[in-house]
């Protein structure tokens, strides 16, 4: 994931600091990375291996909560599309027109063609938010219905 965050700067990725980092442990202490950061902190371009290394500070807790956000922002991206539409073969026809490739539009047609699968697995992972809530230290909404 770091070193993923560390290509993706690209050029603006000053040469001391990607050495540092490739001879890093996929698995290196957040504060070690941390560390390697500090003398950037006014590079803006470096702002994605900031973002690695807050989801790493959480720990597991951290990256699951991530995750879990980055698979519903996928999701509710697809079915925006086609959310309170009375007719849904006219929300495709859009959707075709507006696309910014066709690419991009058969691979949003088939995700929401497998949206009742695609729902069960979202209505699951919304019932593991009150567990993270928990371990998170915050309170579930399983404590205020009692």
């Amino acid at each position: 994931m770091l070193r993923r965050a560390a290509g993706a700067i690209g050029q603006k990725m000053p040469a001391a600091l990607d050495a540092q980092i490739t001879d890093l442990a996929e698995d290196a202490d957040a504060s070690v990375v941390t560390q390697l950061l500090e003398p950037y902190s006014s590079e803006v371009a470096l702002d994605p291996l900031r973002a690695v290394v807050a989801q790493w500070s959480a720990g597991a807790i951290g990256i699951a909560v991530a995750d879990l956000t980055q698979l519903l922002d996928r999701f509710l991206a697809i079915e925006e599309k086609f959310v309170g539409r009375a007719n849904e073969d006219e929300a495709k026809r859009e959707l075709v027109k507006s696309a910014p490739s066709p690419d991009v539009a058969t691979e949003t047609l088939f995700a929401h063609a497998k949206l009742p699968r695609r729902a069960r697995v979202i209505n699951a992972l919304i019932k593991t938010v009150p567990q993270l809530q928990t371990k998170l230290g915050g309170t579930s909404d399983n404590e205020f219905s009692s």
